[in-house]
């Protein structure tokens, strides 16, 4: 079996009310979708273009075809190494990896067809066939008051969600902790709440803020400072008890050493559609678990995304094994972005359903995905 042929599909979707987190702001959702055909007619699945504009990744994509073009696709990790090697004096981080990321996952898929079973049989098995799934929203609108967060947050209970994050990090730390303060105040202790600051402070700040945290009950602080200051996390994380989360903005398995040798974080949040894909997030999450750190992926993007970090956190494992495994003590979880977004939900014909606050873990080949590519050509901007 051989590559045949490799697309990349830019999709965007524009937004009926724009929304912005400590350091973007949001109008459109954004996709780069990547598609392998094998010479045998067996077509897989990918995604990037998260991170800044997806023209880039489309780019660096089009550098790799000659590559890749009549190699077998079963060869995921040597694939892998021949794009990392080629790119590696300009690319170890950013769009390049990106890019890799798309075509990795997409190479994965072909793999679980060609032979009949889904990529979390390949990685090394299922640990889990389902996984608790928590709410991302809570980001920041003009005018939004205590009132919009706690409506907001009762819609996600209400939808079945045992878990929210929230999003923090303004210019003003006082009004970001009165908002957890009034969700505590409203829901108690029943649910779990995360907060993510988009890495909006230094270390200062986020020590100030984590106290504050810590005594409403929050289980982890995401991205508190820049993603390169290590020493900065460091220092956030030894002040703290709290759990500390990040790696959402880190690359590669090289990228994350650094923040897991160095027990810089508690939980670490690679991204398949940015981290390096299935390879380089396999060889993350096993690095993690040697260290004590578990693993609870970034996800923020198409329907391709969600189902891909399903396979995925089907091989994560509890750290530490225990027998009574707990998401906010020991277990991973499922982030479910809960904002507008038709490129997630209506992309695929195959829909996730959540019962009990989880979302079953598809057993078909591959990623367990099928594309309603009508959706794909309308969302279309540039096909390459």
């Amino acid at each position: 079996m051989k590559i045949k042929e490799i697309t990349t599909y830019l999709l965007k979707a524009p937004l009926r009310e724009p929304f912005y987190s400590s350091t973007m702001y949001f109008d459109h959702r954004k996709s780069l979708l990547v598609k392998i055909t094998t010479d045998n007619g067996i077509v897989g699945w990918g995604e990037s273009g998260q991170f800044g504009p997806a023209e880039l990744p489309q780019a660096a994509i089009d550098v790799f075809k000659p590559l890749l073009i009549d190699e077998d696709p079963l060869n995921t990790e040597k694939l892998w190494e021949k794009m990392y090697c080629y790119t590696r004096d300009y690319g170890r981080k950013g769009s390049v990896i990106e890019a890799i990321s798309g075509v990795d996952m997409a190479l994965w898929d072909i793999k679980g067809k060609a032979l009949g079973l889904p990529v979390s049989t390949l990685l090394g098995g299922r640990q889990r066939e389902s996984v608790q799934a928590y709410a991302t929203g809570l980001y920041f609108k003009p005018g939004q008051s205590l009132h919009d967060y706690v409506k907001e947050t009762r819609q996600y209970i209400d939808k079945g969600f045992r878990g929210i994050k929230v999003k923090i990090g303004s210019n003003d730390p006082e009004s970001d902790l009165a908002v957890i303060r009034a969700l505590r105040e409203e829901f108690g202790k029943d649910i779990l709440i995360m907060t993510d600051a988009n890495h909006a402070y230094n270390a200062n700040t986020a020590v100030r803020v984590g106290k504050d945290l810590e005594e409403q009950g929050v289980y982890w602080f995401e991205e508190p400072v820049i993603p390169e200051d290590v020493a900065g996390y460091k220092v956030v994380k030894n002040a703290l008890t709290i759990a500390i989360a990040g790696g959402e903005c880190e690359y590669t398995h090289y990228g994350f050493k650094d923040l897991i040798v160095n027990h810089a974080v508690d939980i670490a949040q690679p991204d398949l559609s940015v981290a390096g894909g299935f390879t380089a997030c396999k060889k993350i999450s096993d690095l993690a678990s040697l260290f004590g750190i578990l693993v609870v992926p970034h996800v923020w993007g198409s329907a391709v995304a969600m189902f891909a970090t399903l396979q995925f956190l089907a091989t994560i494992l509890d750290v530490p094994y225990n027998n009574i495994p707990r998401p906010g003590n020991n277990q991973t979880m499922l982030e479910c972005d809960q904002t507008e977004n038709p490129l997630r939900d209506n992309l695929a014909l195959n829909t996730l359903v959540m019962h009990g606050g989880n979302i079953a873990i598809p057993n078909e080949p591959g990623l367990g995905i099928e594309l309603n590519e009508e959706v794909l050509e309308k969302y279309c901007v540039k096909k390459g």
